[in-house]
């Protein structure tokens, strides 16, 4: 099955463009503040509205930046009306704490009683020494025995190493085989390509038993000139999501 196609916006202008092009999962953060960098919680409210009203079908993701940086005495941003939130993991490499740490900032960015609640997608930094996070089987680990929906493969520094360059093809096969046996979803990012989704989007299909990459996460392929602080671009949008086009899409996000 072919992965969902996720693009990440930083305003409403951008996603009012990912809506009208019907993208699978419109994600929000601020490229300018990092890898998960969370938008101005005005911001945030003001993207779902426009959001929803040219789609209501869509999903809706947003990143809330990184672990070491939440303060947990200021109120949490309002995630109502999403599906999922992410937490970035950079320097928490060695910290005996730090699972706990995670748990706490999600229980009170999403409470269990609150109406829908989003659910996590746990953030594996492939270029894990740069971040000074968790290895990618760690993060595995604790996404799984954490009711994660899903992994999130991405890179830390954002230069001209992609994903590709951090996990081999084999080892993202492991990976795969892991995250599923658990339930969850994998989505990578990670400067992707148009040659990228095409590769991604085909990547089980020789496998003796599928496993698919669920969800394709991209910013500057998104954007005019690839770049990942610049506008979002519905023709490129187009272009990738010819690239998956095809094939029904994947519904194994529905059940999450």
């Amino acid at each position: 099955m072919p992965p969902k196609l996720l693009v990440s916006v930083r305003n409403v202008q951008e996603a009012r463009i990912a809506a009208e092009a019907g993208v699978d999962i419109i994600d929000i953060k601020e490229p300018q503040q990092g890898s998960l960098g969370m938008v101005h919680p005005r911001v945030l409210q003001e993207c779902v509205v426009s959001i929803r009203a040219v789609n209501s079908r869509c999903q809706l993701s947003t990143a809330c930046g990184e672990l070491g940086e939440y303060d947990p005495f200021e109120p949490p941003a309002s995630l109502k009306g999403f599906n999922f939130f992410k937490i970035g993991l950079a320097g928490m490499c060695g910290k005996n704490n730090w699972r706990a740490a995670w748990q706490l900032m999600r229980d009170q960015l999403a409470p269990e009683n609150s109406e829908k609640t989003p659910r996590c997608v746990a953030v594996a930094y492939v270029d894990s020494a740069n971040a000074n996070a968790p290895e990618i089987e760690e993060v595995i680990e604790a996404a799984a025995e954490s009711d994660c929906a899903g992994v999130l493969f991405d890179t830390f520094q954002k230069n001209d190493m992609r994903f590709s360059d951090w996990v081999s093809d084999s080892r993202l096969k492991r990976f795969l085989r892991v995250i599923h046996q658990h339930g969850m979803f994998c989505s990578i990012a990670g400067k992707l390509t148009l040659a990228d989704v095409t590769h991604f989007s085909q990547f089980s299909k020789n496998m003796p038993v599928a496993e698919p990459v669920d969800v394709i996460a991209v910013r500057s392929a998104a954007c005019l000139q690839d770049e990942r602080t610049s506008e979002v671009s519905a023709v490129r949008i187009q272009e990738l999501q010819e690239r998956l086009r095809g094939v029904s899409a994947s519904q194994f996000l529905e059940q999450f």
